[in-house]
C-alpha cells in the first residue's frame, strides 16, 4: 500500500482520558510498543499496521499516517509548510481528495481560509511535479488529508480510516443522544468486566450500545468484522488478499459467550431500536433485552451493572435527582455481591446516589465532563466490608 512508503509511526486519535486505555489494547493486539501523547497514541508503521489498527482496536478514532509538522505565524504559512510534503509522492494520477479539519488557534480567524491554502498548497505542488491539478472532491475522495492546527503548530496526515471508527456498522436505529461505541468500549475496559466470569447487565440500555459492544467483547468479535468500509482500501497498492488475511486472523479469535448479557428499558421504542441493532451486530441471540423499569426488577441482578443514566443536558430529565437517589437505593439493597459503574454528565450525581465509590475516572462524553464512578456493592456498612476484605487477604 502507498502509506507504508510515507512514515515509521502511525497516529491513533481517540477522546480524552483514553489515552492508556488505547495503549493497553495496542499492546494487547501486537501493534506496539505505544507511546502515549494527547488524545492520540503513538505506534510503529509496520507492513499491516493501518489495516490492523483500523479493523482491531476498539478505543480508537482514527487511524492516520503522519506526513508533515510545522509552526506557523499566520494563516498564509500554512501554504508554505504544506508545499514541503511530496503530496506528488501519491497523487500520481487525476486524483481527487477531500480535507477534514480540526482548528484551535487564537491566530486564525476562519478555520475556512486555513483548509483552502492546504487545499491550494496540494493543487500548486502536485501541479509543478506531476503536470495536472488534482480534484477537490467531497463525496468520494481518493485521498482523505487530516489537518490539525493547535495554537501555531500544524500537523498534516492520510486518514487511513474514512468514517470515525466508533461507527463499526451494525447501528441502525438511535436513541436518543446514543452514547459513542468507541466511549462505550472504553466504559467497559476501565470498569474491568471479566467478560468470562461476570455477567453483564445496562438497565438503562437505550439503543443497546453498551450491551452490543459487550457482546462484541466476550465473544471475541473485533470491530472490523461488521463489515464497515475504510479509506484504505481505495489507496493505491492496497492488498485485498492481505486485508482477507487480516480478517481470517481476527476472526479467529472468535469464541463462546459464556455469561449472560442483560439489557432493559423503560422506554419501548428504545428497547425497539436495540432490538434491531444488536440483531444488526449478530447479537440477537446473545442478549438477553426487555423492557422494564429497573426499580420493578423481580431479580437480584450480579456480576457487573454498567449504566449511563440521563444527565439533563442533550435531552431534559424532569426529576433527575430523585431517579439518581432511586438508582442509588436500588444498587444498595437489591444488588449486594455485585459490582456497578455508573456514567454520568449530572454534577450532582454521586452525592444523590448516596454511594461512596471505589474509584473515578474523569472522561468526556463530546463536550459534556462527565464520571465514571465504580462501586463495590456489599450488605451492612462499608467500614465492616472493608474491614472483611482486608482480613480475607491476610489470610
Amino acid at each position: 500500500m502507498v502509506t507504508d512508503n510515507l512514515s515509521d509511526i502511525l497516529v491513533l486519535k481517540t477522546f480524552a482520558g483514553l489515552e492508556d486505555v488505547l495503549m493497553k489494547e495496542c499492546e494487547e493486539a501486537g501493534l506496539g510498543p505505544a507511546e502515549k501523547g494527547v488524545r492520540a497514541v503513538y505506534i510503529p508503521h509496520r507492513k499491516d499496521s493501518v489495516i490492523r489498527a483500523n479493523m482491531a482496536l476498539r478505543t480508537a478514532l482514527r487511524v492516520l499516517v503522519p506526513l508533515g509538522q510545522f509552526h506557523i505565524q499566520t494563516a498564509d504559512d500554512i501554504y508554505e509548510g504544506a508545499r514541503q510534503v511530496r503530496w506528488s509522492l501519491f497523487m500520481k494520477t487525476e486524483s481527487r481528495f477531500r480535507v477534514q479539519s480540526s482548528v484551535h488557534s487564537s491566530l486564525l480567524k476562519h478555520t475556512g481560509y486555513a483548509v483552502l491554502r492546504l487545499k491550494d498548497a496540494i493543487c500548486d505542488q502536485v501541479r509543478e511535479v506531476r503536470g495536472f491539478r488534482p480534484t477537490v472532491d467531497k463525496v468520494a475522495p481518493d485521498w482523505i488529508v487530516d489537518l490539525h492546527i493547535h495554537e501555531n503548530v500544524v500537523h498534516l496526515s492520510l486518514d487511513t480510516s474514512g468514517p470515525p471508527l466508533f461507527k463499526r456498522g451494525w447501528r441502525r436505529r438511535n436513541g436518543e443522544a446514543p452514547l459513542n461505541e468507541v466511549l462505550a468500549a472504553a466504559l467497559i475496559r476501565l470498569a474491568g468486566w471479566k467478560d468470562e466470569e461476570e455477567d453483564f447487565f445496562d438497565l438503562m440500555c437505550g439503543s443497546g450500545t453498551l450491551v452490543i459492544e459487550a457482546a462484541d467483547i466476550a465473544s471475541g468479535k473485533a470491530p472490523g468484522l461488521h463489515g464497515r468500509p475504510y479509506s484504505f482500501m481505495g489507496y493505491p497498492g492496497f492488498d485485498i488478499r492481505f486485508h482477507q488475511k487480516v480478517k481470517r486472523d481476527l476472526a479467529s479469535h472468535r469464541k463462546e459467550i459464556k455469561v449472560k448479557i442483560w439489557g432493559s428499558d423503560a422506554d419501548k421504542e428504545a428497547l425497539a431500536a436495540a432490538r434491531i441493532n444488536a440483531a444488526s451486530a449478530g447479537h440477537s441471540d446473545t442478549i438477553f433485552l426487555k423492557k422494564t423499569d429497573f426499580r420493578k426488577l423481580d431479580f437480584q441482578p450480579t456480576g457487573l451493572l454498567l449504566l449511563n443514566p440521563p444527565y439533563n443536558k442533550r435531552i431534559e430529565t424532569p426529576g433527575i435527582a430523585r431517579l439518581y437517589q432511586e438508582l442509588g437505593r436500588f444498587l444498595k439493597h437489591q444488588c449486594h455481591g455485585a459490582r456497578a459503574g455508573i456514567f454520568s454528565g449530572y454534577s450532582e450525581a454521586l452525592k444523590r446516589l448516596g454511594l461512596k465509590p471505589s474509584k473515578t475516572h474523569k472522561l468526556f462524553n463530546g463536550d459534556i465532563p462527565c464520571t465514571l464512578a465504580l462501586f463495590e456493592l456489599f450488605e451492612g456498612r462499608r467500614n465492616e466490608y472493608l474491614k472483611l476484605q482486608h482480613e480475607q487477604r491476610l489470610v
